[in-house]
This record gives C-alpha cells, structure tokens and sequence, in this order.
C-alpha cells in the first residue's frame, strides 16, 4: 500500500498585489494642551461634553477636598479638544496648624 501526497500550490496571479500597511502610528496632537487626541480616544478619557464625566471628576474633586480639609480641588479642561488635562489643587495656608 503506497500512499501518494498531494501538494496544492497557490499561484497568485501577477496583477493582484498586496498592499503593505505603513508602520506609522496615527496620531492628531491638540494644539491647546498638547495631547494625543486619538489617544485619548482609545483609553477612554475624560471629556467635558460627556456629562457623566463631569460628575466623576467633581466627585474626584469632591473626595480629595474631604481628604484634605485645607485642599481646594478643580478639574481643568482643555478649550480646544475638551479632555481633562489636570486637576488645579490649591492649598490654603492659614488653616495649618503650626
């Protein structure tokens, strides 16, 4: 009993070429803060258009000001795009005791 292989070849024909994806990362930079908006996309990041993240951020704001009795805490949000870029944290001096 001998048993024969059969081999398929792909023949691909000459007018179909495959296309090579570029390597580049796509990335649009906000010219306000600087931020890859793109980014910011994909992760899911605060944006002040979205009313559920404002109220995490205020509730963030919110806890950190109970926390730290002398802390004053503010989200700031980019003019431009509208993503969260940092939290303004102000201490009051005069309620230390020293």
């Amino acid at each position: 009993m001998s048993e024969e292989k059969i081999f398929e070849r792909k023949v691909s024909s000459p007018t179909s070429k495959k296309r090579k994806r570029s390597s580049k990362k796509k990335s649009k930079i906000c010219d306000g803060c600087g931020q890859d908006i793109l980014a910011n996309e994909m992760r899911s990041a605060f944006m002040y258009q979205d009313t559920y993240h404002q109220l995490k951020a205020k509730n963030y704001c919110e806890d950190h000001e109970s926390k730290y009795s002398d802390h004053k805490c503010k989200p700031c949000w980019c003019g431009d795009c509208g993503y969260l870029t940092k939290y303004e944290i102000t201490i009051d001096h005069s309620k230390w005791d020293r």
